[in-house]
Formats: C-alpha cells, sequence, structure tokens
C-alpha cells in the first residue's frame, strides 16, 4: 500500500487544492492501480492504533482504512507551526514503522529550513546568495537585502531593505530569531518585476528529467514573484518575447540553472537517498548568473495549467503546457508503483 499523506481542508474536499492535483495523478490509472493509493492526514492519524483512517479515489472520493503503509508520499504542509511541529514529529517516527518515505523527512527538513539549503549550497560550491543573522555582520556590501523566515512558502513574510541592517521593517524586528537576512540578487532588467525560474526535476524510471520549467513574474514593485502573491506564470518563450533587452542572456541563463539543478539534485540524491521530485527556484542575475534562491520538497505544478490557461489560442502551446501538467502530476504516482511492486 502507498500512503499519501496531506492536510484536510475545508474549500475542496478533501484536501484542499491538492485534490485536484492527486486526482490528476490518479487519473490515467486503472481501477486495480487507484486501490494501492490511500490518502490521509497525520494531523488526525492516532499512531497509536495500527490502521490508517483516510480516502481513496476512483472518480469520487471514498473513506477507506488500511495498515501502515509501506511507501509514503509527502504532501503534508501547514502554515501553523503547532501543526509544523506535529508534522515533522511524525514524519520523524515513518522510518521506525518500516516504510520508506518519498521524500526522506531528513531532505525536506534541509529544503524547509532556508538557511540550512543555504549552506548545502555553499559546502557543495553552488552558486547561491549569501546569508547572515541578526546581531552579525553583513556579508559582502549588498545594495539591497531580503529579510526571510527560516521557513515558509508563497512569499508570506519576506521584506525587502535598502539596509544591510534591515532597519525600516516594522515589526518585523521583534522577531528576529525566526527569520534570515539575505543578499538580494540583481536581477536582469524585467522593468521593476521581481521574477525567477521554476525548474521541476522529478524521479522517472530509473533516472532523473526535468518535468517542466517556466518562470514567474511578481507584480511591479513586488519582492516576490509568486503566484499566491499576485505573481504570473510565463512559458520561457513569452518571457523573452515580452522582454527582448533580455532574450539571449535569459536564454543563455536557464539553459545554465538546468545544469546546475540536475548537479544539485545528484549531489543531494548522493546525500540522502532516493528523492521523488524537487522545485528548485531560481535568480537570473546581472553579476551571478542563475544562482539558488530555494528549493522545494513538495513543489506545485500549478503554474503549467495558468500558462495553459492564460493561452488564448488554445493550440499547441496550450497544449504543450497541459501535458506537462499532466505528466508532473503522473510522474510520481507512477514511479511509486513502479517501486512498490518490487517489494
Amino acid at each position: 500500500m502507498i500512503g499519501v499523506i496531506a492536510c484536510t481542508k475545508d474549500d475542496f474536499f478533501p484536501f484542499g487544492k491538492q485534490t485536484f492535483f492527486f486526482e490528476e495523478m490518479l487519473g490515467s490509472f486503472s481501477h486495480k492501480e487507484r486501490k494501492n493509493f490511500i490518502f490521509y492526514d497525520p494531523l488526525q492519524h492516532d499512531d497509536s492504533t495500527k490502521t490508517f483512517s483516510g480516502f481513496q479515489f476512483d472518480e469520487t472520493w471514498c473513506e477507506a482504512e488500511s495498515g501502515y503503509p509501506g511507501f509514503i508520499y509527502d504532501r503534508a504542509f501547514s502554515s501553523d507551526r503547532n501543526q509544523t511541529a506535529i508534522l515533522d514529529k511524525y514524519r520523524d517516527g515513518i522510518a521506525a514503522h518500516g516504510a520508506c518515505c518519498l521524500n526522506p523527512p531528513e531532505l525536506s527538513k534541509l529544503l524547509d529550513c532556508k538557511p540550512d539549503f543555504n549552506d548545502f549550497l555553499a559546502q557543495n560550491n553552488f552558486p547561491y546568495l549569501p546569508h547572515w543573522f541578526s546581531g552579525d555582520k553583513p556579508k559582502g556590501n549588498p545594495e539591497s537585502i531580503y529579510i526571510k523566515p527560516f521557513r515558509g512558502s508563497g512569499g508570506r513574510g519576506i521584506r525587502k531593505s535598502a539596509s544591510s541592517t534591515g532597519t525600516g521593517t516594522g515589526n518585523l524586528q521583534n522577531e528576529v530569531r525566526h527569520f534570515m537576512y539575505q543578499e538580494a540578487g540583481r536581477l536582469l532588467d524585467a522593468e521593476d518585476h521581481a521574477f525567477d525560474l521554476r525548474i521541476l526535476i522529478q524521479a522517472v524510471g530509473s533516472k532523473y528529467e526535468i518535468s517542466g520549467s517556466a518562470i514567474r513574474m511578481g507584480m511591479k514593485g513586488s519582492v516576490v514573484s509568486n503566484l499566491q502573491s499576485g505573481g504570473t506564470a510565463f512559458s520561457i518563450e513569452e518571457f523573452q518575447s515580452r522582454f527582448p533587452a533580455i532574450a539571449g542572456e535569459l536564454e543563455s541563463q536557464v539553459s545554465l540553472a538546468k545544469r546546475i539543478s540536475m548537479n544539485c539534485m545528484e549531489k543531494l540524491s548522493e546525500q540522502f537517498g532516493q528523492i521523488l521530485e524537487i522545485g528548485f527556484d531560481i535568480l537570473l542575475t546581472r553579476d551571478r548568473g542563475p544562482v539558488f534562491l530555494e528549493a522545494n520538497s513538495r513543489p506545485s505544478r500549478w503554474m503549467f495549467t495558468a500558462i495553459a490557461d492564460r493561452m488564448e489560442s488554445g493550440g499547441e502551446n496550450a497544449r504543450i503546457f497541459r501535458e506537462m501538467r499532466r505528466n508532473c502530476c503522473t510522474n510520481p504516482g507512477r514511479f511509486l508503483l513502479n517501486i512498490s511492486s518490487r517489494i
């Protein structure tokens, strides 16, 4: 049995917007294959019991029970600190039950903590933006800095300051123990729009492959590019057409970014074992070239649907991104089915 852990939500039954992802993941599977998956919420599970109560999907969602899964696909996250602590504790206990969790919990811990991932990048000679903490001397002489929470997603809690000490950021200074300072990258000129490159790498068969890539651009003047914060997703070609002055440099940096992302994936795999998927967020800069911003162990695929939906023609380009979304959704389920069948 393959367990998929996720947090239940009130907006879309049973797992919020992830429900659509899970339905698409199993959409091309047979009835027999779908019976191998049970979806449940660790926040609602009593670990002293041997039975899991959750849901299965086969055209519709229905309640189901199973014993402890042999493989677990980790899609559980919360913005609540107390719930995050419970989830971390749950992940720490998975191995004791003889189950294999993908992604590995230790890898997820590394990627979830921005300073720790930045340290990994530095130790392995990958391009990154220097960071420091409250009371430390700034590294170098940055023109401006980001102040970021150690953990978090969707661009929540990120501020930008023209001061290397982070002054002028209001109440943020009262929570410095949860934040780090980081040099702000000098992005290629996109007319005062923050943007980054998302590269999704997944396990496909016996190797890692880049399953999708696109650019997220924030609203003008915003310091973040996340779609949840009002950003827009573009294909790389669309972005080049929108900003022709940087089209050539952008193409060169995207090519390099794909190579270093794959190298980083392989280095992480050497350290943590089999990885299911990682979404790398990369800045394309004027002075450093492509640099890692962060990496996500539970990446979203929403941007590929957003690109397809926005393409007015609905023709070949829209079809490409819908297929990209479909493959990115299906790959994890197919990989888990394949490895579970070998046991």
